[in-house]
């Protein structure tokens, strides 16, 4: 089986961009590894002395004013890298690109089944991502530290929720294909005042919500089985209603001060005397001495 490398000659400079030259299989192409200048808008090169330029490295134009970035159909590959330009506002691609394609300056691969990037900067207050996408890849944090959308409602075929930190959403929509809501998913989204879940989330993991500081008020899924540790901590809640399918709640989940509900002694009496324990009876509990489980043992 013959091998083949890859070979990269020594970076070189374009006007104001730097680059590489990479060989593999014999044919030569480029990857634009930085962007010098002072401009807001470009194009990226379709070629340089002669040779296609095909992509650019994670870190391109990461220290420039970029506001928007238009490219070529020969541009195939590592595109995601423009999720670190925090001054971007749009993308556009050649209408006969191969790999990718454009909407509302946001780019998705050509079949719209992924969305690659949501431009940090982009001035839209409402996202409402289309149907189509099915997939965010979580390790290029294409959803983080967004500046100005307030409204994200994600794609209905959409099965798991990208990390989306430190990003200004004030409201979210879940969809049913979710189940869990993983670690950090939202840690720090500190406008975000209301989170609609879809009916099939059982899972809330370790700091999903913490540090979201204008959240109030949260209806918890009716399917809910478990919330991991500081899920809710350095919120604004005050209580909280407990759906009955939870079985497992871990440490710190919620703010000391934060009421949990419900609470009805009536109700549990009742139970209590269709059960054979009409006087009531006696139990012994060993859990930790930390706060939420302790309130848990009281209710």
């Amino acid at each position: 089986v013959p091998v083949t490398h890859n070979v990269k000659a020594a970076e070189a400079t374009h006007g104001d961009y730097t680059y590489q030259v990479e060989t593999q299989a014999g044919k030569q192409y480029i990857t634009l590894t930085d962007y010098k200048g002072k401009e807001e808008k470009i194009t990226l090169p379709e070629a340089i002395n002669g040779i296609e330029v095909t992509s650019v490295r994670s870190g391109f134009g990461k220290n420039s004013n970029l506001k928007s970035i238009t490219f070529s159909k020969n541009i195939r590959k590592n595109l995601t890298a423009l999720s670190d330009i925090s001054t971007l506002e749009e993308i556009q691609a050649s209408k006969d690109n191969p790999a990718y394609q454009t909407e509302d300056g946001i780019l998705y691969t050509k079949d719209k089944k992924e969305l690659l990037v949501y431009p940090k900067s982009k001035k839209t207050e409402t996202y409402i991502m289309p149907s189509e996408v099915e997939k965010i890849d979580d390790y290029n944090y294409v959803l983080t530290r967004l500046k100005y959308l307030k409204n994200l409602i994600f794609s209905k075929n959409l099965k798991t929720i990208p990390e989306c930190s430190v990003s200004s959403m004030e409201s979210v929509v879940i969809p049913d294909q979710v189940n869990r809501i993983e670690e950090s998913t939202f840690l720090g989204c500190e406008n975000l005042k209301k989170v609609t879940f879809g009916k099939n989330v059982t899972f809330i993991g370790d700091g999903a919500f913490a540090q979201c500081k204008a959240l109030k008020t949260i209806k918890l899924p009716k399917n809910l089985k478990e919330i991991d540790n500081s899920a809710f901590v350095a919120t604004s809640l005050k209580e909280v209603a407990i759906p009955d399918s939870v079985v497992k709640i871990g440490r710190s989940v919620f703010d000391k001060n934060v009421k949990l509900k419900p609470y009805d002694p009536e109700k549990a009496r009742e139970l209590l005397k269709e059960a054979g324990y009409e006087n009531g009876l006696k139990l012994e509990l060993w859990i930790y001495e930390e706060p939420t489980r302790m309130q848990m043992a009281q209710v």
